[in-house]
């Protein structure tokens, strides 16, 4: 009976962990950019030191362009933008991207968005352009 009492004690607290560590914040969002030009997003006060987020592309605005985005994850106060985290995302049309941005901490971040080559490098110039999206569903999480 101890055997069994234990089984089913550890199969339901191997059920209730993916709900704890899947706990989390999201918030939802739109996109427009044009291609060669930058986003910057609302400053939001994080409470979880993980942050990630998902891109649905409905509309690519220049299709001979390349087909992507930038991502920049970071602070901002009166002093500009220091960034924490980037990445460069694939945007091809009709598609779900995840772009996890790492551990970057909790408190206020901002999230700015690019479509250039060189943005957030620290390189100067804007270089080649990636096309412009437009995203009726951007998913921000923090977990």
């Amino acid at each position: 009976m101890k055997k069994k009492i234990c089984v089913v004690s550890l199969l339901l607290l191997l059920c209730l962990v993916p709900t704890l560590v899947l706990a989390g914040i999201c918030y939802n969002s739109t996109l427009y950019i044009s291609a060669g030009s930058n986003v910057t997003g609302a400053s939001r006060n994080y409470t979880f030191k993980g942050h990630a987020i998902n891109i649905r592309v409905d509309q690519v605005l220049d299709s001979s362009l390349t087909k992507k985005i930038v991502i920049m994850l970071g602070t901002s106060n009166w002093q500009g933008f220091t960034l924490q985290s980037r990445v460069v995302a694939n945007t091809p049309l009709n598609s779900n991207n995840r772009s996890v941005m790492g551990n970057v901490g909790t408190g206020s971040k901002v999230y700015q968005f690019a479509t250039y080559t060189n943005a957030g490098t620290g390189t100067g110039g804007t270089g080649t352009y990636y096309a412009g999206i437009k995203s009726n569903l951007v998913v921000i999480e923090n977990y």
